[in-house]
């Protein structure tokens, strides 16, 4: 009995293994993508999360103090714009969960509070962001095996 392989049974074993290929490298392409991106996420998250650590280190830099429509205070305009330019940044790494987490708390922790009059003082709460960056510093070390 001789077996023969017609056009469709070719076409059919060759699409199967091929896509089943293509699939298996898409996860994989992935997989190192992420890891990629948690690799030069790491060093960023590590600087801000130790900048929050310093300035949580005496209670009363635990607030942060804004007036409305003003520039910050001289003490406070290196955090502001190191907090700024992070936060923006954070657009980078929106395919990362983590970060997309982190975005979110960091932007609504403020969010509420940026209306009213020019001059009026805002008084923002720094503990739940420093929360979440200690949250979001704990989980990419896990993804990347360094805890």
């Amino acid at each position: 009995m001789r077996m023969t392989i017609d056009g469709t049974q070719f076409v059919v074993s060759m699409l199967g293994g091929g896509l089943a290929g293509g699939c298996i490298n898409t996860v994989f392409n992935r997989i190192f993508y992420w890891r990629g991106l948690r690799i030069k996420f790491y060093p960023q998250l590590s600087h801000i999360f130790s900048t929050y650590r310093i300035r949580m280190e005496t209670p009363e830099d635990r607030y942060l103090m804004l007036a409305v429509s003003e520039p910050p205070l001289p003490l406070d305009a290196n955090f502001v714009r190191h907090r700024s330019v992070f936060i923006s940044e954070l657009i980078d790494f929106t395919e990362l969960k983590e970060v997309r987490g982190l975005r979110q708390k960091l932007l609504s922790n403020m969010e509420p509070s940026g209306s009213g009059p020019k001059g009026t003082l805002i008084k923002i709460d720094l503990k739940p962001e420093s929360d979440a960056l200690f949250a979001c510093v704990k989980k990419v070390q896990e993804k990347l095996r360094l805890s």
